[in-house]
């Protein structure tokens, strides 16, 4: 299992400047409190996206932001391939969360 690479403040050219040539995809956590960003990061993945390993991306991002994992739902995952968002509702979640809302937004 590859864990994502998380290089929020390494930039991109930096790895293009040694030559390293990664195929990566990102996604955007975002969690939402009384209509407020709590929590903003962005999670970079190692590898070309695949939606039948979608539960191990929200897995993954959910642990690397030390915030608990929603209940996953084929729906999540359609909804993240076709328009490159979904959303978990606090009752999506089965420990108590200090929010309303966690969205995965694909960046590209």
């Amino acid at each position: 299992m590859k864990f994502p690479v998380k290089v929020n403040r390494l930039p991109l050219a930096f790895c293009v400047c040694l030559g390293y040539t990664m195929r990566m995809f990102k996604i955007w956590l975002k969690t939402i409190k009384d209509k407020k960003i709590s929590v903003n990061e962005i999670i970079y993945y190692e590898g070309k996206y695949d939606e039948d390993r979608f539960d191990e991306y929200v897995r993954i991002a959910c642990h690397e932001t030390d915030l608990p994992t929603p209940v996953v739902l084929s729906s999540n995952a359609r909804n993240f391939s076709q328009y490159n968002i979904t959303r978990f509702k606090a009752s999506d979640f089965v420990e108590h969360v200090d929010f309303d809302e966690l969205t995965l937004e694909n960046v590209k």
